[in-house]
């Protein structure tokens, strides 16, 4: 890939989803990879950055980001470094829970100086997550004058207050998981909350809701464009992220990002796994 091509770049998190039976497959995954992924899977000019370990799991990964046409370049991996793995539940309704996990070497993304320059030089905007290292890649990243975006997932409430402010300051996307439950009012609530601390755009992604949140200060909601229920719910939310990343670094209209999103995360509830490689 070219570097002057490249407008979106993901620091941060991988895993291995490991599932339980009666799957019993493992998948390359993790937020910003997830993410990365269904950028590539639909042409879209982007890179990944991350660790993995030199284990059996760090191979899947690696395999996994060359089938989809990354060089690996940013791909760092660690000698004796576990790889992030979760244990993925998948219940007969296709709604998919995280066990547990074990994040590994996956939270260090690869701050190097050749990222730094590489980031400098095309100007992308930089994808991060909670799980992988936000903070410091934001620190080691913002004097490259390129934009941030965030994935917090549903861990809002447990950012300290001073990194809570310093990756709130610093982000001009922030995306939240807050599942079908909550009602608009509360989620309205929790959106305003962030975008006070700086985020030009706040969206929650509420499952099978759909998406809600704050753009440059107005209210914005969209249902699921979901039409029948999901074979493996894994990995929509991610895919929800990339389709407004993607949409908005095209210049689309607030709608048409949402709509885009909508449509990634419906595509993702289709199959096994986060995303689907190419056959």
């Amino acid at each position: 890939m070219e570097s002057a091509e490249i407008r979106l770049l993901g620091v941060g998190d991988n895993c291995v989803d490991a599932y339980g039976p009666p799957v019993e497959r493992r998948f390359p995954g993790g937020n910003v990879l997830n993410v990365v992924a269904n950028w590539l899977l639909r042409g879209v000019r982007a890179r990944y950055a991350g660790s993995v370990g030199d284990d059996r799991d760090g191979g899947l990964i690696r395999a996994g980001l060359a089938a989809l046409g990354d060089d690996g370049a940013f791909l760092r991996t660690v000698p004796g470094g576990k790889t992030g793995v979760s244990r993925i539940a998948l219940g007969a309704t296709g709604e998919a829970t995280v066990v547990d996990e074990a994040y590994g070497v996956s939270g260090e993304p690869p701050l190097t100086q050749e990222l730094w320059a590489f980031v400098r030089r095309t100007r992308p905007l930089v994808h991060l997550s909670t799980n992988g290292g936000a903070l410091r890649a934001v620190r080691f990243l913002r004097d490259t004058g390129a934009a941030f975006s965030l994935d917090v997932g549903d861990h809002w409430g447990e950012l300290e207050a001073p990194e809570r402010r310093a990756l709130m300051s610093a982000a001009r996307y922030v995306f939240v998981s807050a599942g079908p439950g909550p009602d608009d009012r509360t989620v309205d609530r929790l959106a305003a909350a962030m975008a006070r601390e700086g985020p030009e755009v706040v969206l929650v992604g509420r499952g099978s809701r759909g998406v809600r949140g704050l753009y440059a200060g107005a209210v914005v909601s969209r249902p699921s464009l979901l039409e029948a229920p999901p074979v493996d719910s894994l990995g929509a939310g991610d895919a929800l992220v990339a389709g407004v990343l993607a949409a908005a670094v095209r210049g689309a209209s607030v709608d048409d990002q949402l709509r885009e999103g909508l449509g990634w995360a419906a595509d993702a509830c289709r199959h096994l796994g986060a995303f689907s490689l190419p056959a």
